[in-house]
């Protein structure tokens, strides 16, 4: 009985040797072919590994600087060369002054918010106040019309009385609730409801 032991045992420890040589084989293959550049036959040799991982996002960084930002994005999207590629374009329109393809493109992109100001700003100052609340209302651009808007109602509403007063608060409270003036609106709201019954 206890050569049996011996005997299993010896087997075991053989097994689990074999098995530690193996994986020191791999990753000693693996990093070899990594220093070697050969990163395609990483890929293929050991999919799944970290070797393979690894051999993939030097692959995008080498795309990335022979400027095939589009061949990364398709192949390798969660690599970090792919969040490089796409700063790299959201750059490029921006520097080519087209702001609504970089915030329509990449609205993640630092350059989105840039994008998004110059667009509003341009509407501002063309006057489309109207155009300005529709594409880009929560802009700094689009939040100075509205607190505008906002307190000219509420001066208007001042200057009334009954039914058309209310229906002017009512339009602040409405359209006009993240605005500074929408306190003031309400409150005169509630005392023109009660004087109305």
């Amino acid at each position: 009985m206890k050569f049996f032991k011996i005997v299993i045992l010896t087997g075991l420890a053989l097994f689990v040797l074999g098995v530690f040589a193996g994986c020191q084989g791999e990753a000693g293959s693996a990093q070899k072919l990594l220093a070697d550049g050969k990163y395609e036959e990483v890929i293929q040799k050991y999919p799944g590994t970290q070797f393979a991982r690894r051999a993939e996002a030097l692959v995008a960084e080498k795309l990335l600087a022979e400027g095939k930002a589009d061949e990364v994005l398709e192949k390798y999207p969660h690599s970090r060369a792919a969040y490089l590629a796409v700063q790299e374009k959201a750059k490029n329109l921006y520097d080519q002054k087209q702001y609504r393809a970089v915030f329509e493109q990449f609205p993640n992109s630092p350059l989105a918010t840039d994008a998004q100001r110059i667009l509003a700003d341009e509407l501002y100052n063309q006057g489309l106040f109207d155009s300005l609340l529709a594409a880009y209302p929560e802009s700094d651009r689009g939040k100075e019309v509205k607190e505008a808007r906002a307190e000219e109602l509420l001066n208007n509403a001042k200057k009334l009385s009954g039914a058309k007063k209310i229906e002017v608060l009512e339009e602040i409270a409405r359209s006009y609730n993240q605005t500074k003036v929408y306190k003031e609106a309400a409150r005169m709201l509630s005392d023109a409801r009660s004087k109305s019954k």
